[in-house]
């Protein structure tokens, strides 16, 4: 998978599996022109591999539901640049005093309603790994942006799939897991729990 264009991928490993089950899924999507100038954003030192995703699409959506089960859904929101960059200013002292790192977290892809990921960016550097935010409490996810992009794809950017990697990290089983397992499992024959782990493990910043 070529993760500047993991989108497409992720699009047909989709459609591949409404083929195999012989059951819709309702797959919506929105692209847009991808960012025109990236060389204007070099001093927040962000990875290039985010300016390769976002020179071909300056902020994206999808979403989907698998209509035999319409619990199994997921998706993706990426924003534009603009909006990326000042994602860090909707916070007041009160939400910073809770939880100091929102002063620098920048929100690149809203998972849910309720949960975002996105990269911490201060003052002396912007850190290596993506960050999960669940209420007003953030969490490294050991995965660099490449890392993000390639266990989101493999996830199938299923709903709120980051909170499964905190999971992970965390030595927890949770009912969203066991979701997981069971949605993937009915979507892909070849798919295997023991081969996920394994891919999350050799991509974590931590190991």
């Amino acid at each position: 998978m070529k993760y500047d264009k993991f989108n497409l991928y992720l699009e047909s490993v989709l459609l591949k599996s409404e083929n195999h089950t012989g059951k819709s899924i309702n797959l919506e999507t929105r692209y847009t022109m991808g960012v025109e100038n990236p060389d204007d954003y070099k001093k927040y030192n962000l990875p290039q591999s985010f300016f390769d995703v976002y020179t071909m699409g300056d902020g994206m959506e999808m979403k989907w539901r698998y209509e035999a089960n319409p619990e199994y859904c997921g998706g993706l929101d990426f924003m534009n640049m603009k909006n990326f960059l000042s994602s860090n200013s909707v916070y007041d002292e009160s939400d910073i005093e809770r939880e100091d790192l929102l002063e620098f977290f920048y929100t690149f892809d809203m998972v849910t309603p309720e949960t975002e990921c996105g990269f911490m960016i201060t003052p002396e550097e912007t850190y290596k790994s993506i960050y999960y935010k669940s209420g007003l409490y953030v969490y490294r996810l050991e995965l660099d942006f490449v890392g993000y992009i390639t266990m989101l794809y493999h996830s199938k950017a299923y709903q709120n799939w980051p909170s499964i990697i905190l999971s992970l990290i965390n030595n927890e089983e949770t009912e969203l897991m066991q979701d997981f397992k069971k949605c993937m499992t009915e979507l892909d024959d070849n798919f295997s729990w023991g081969n996920y782990v394994k891919t999350f493990n050799d991509l974590r910043l931590d190991k």
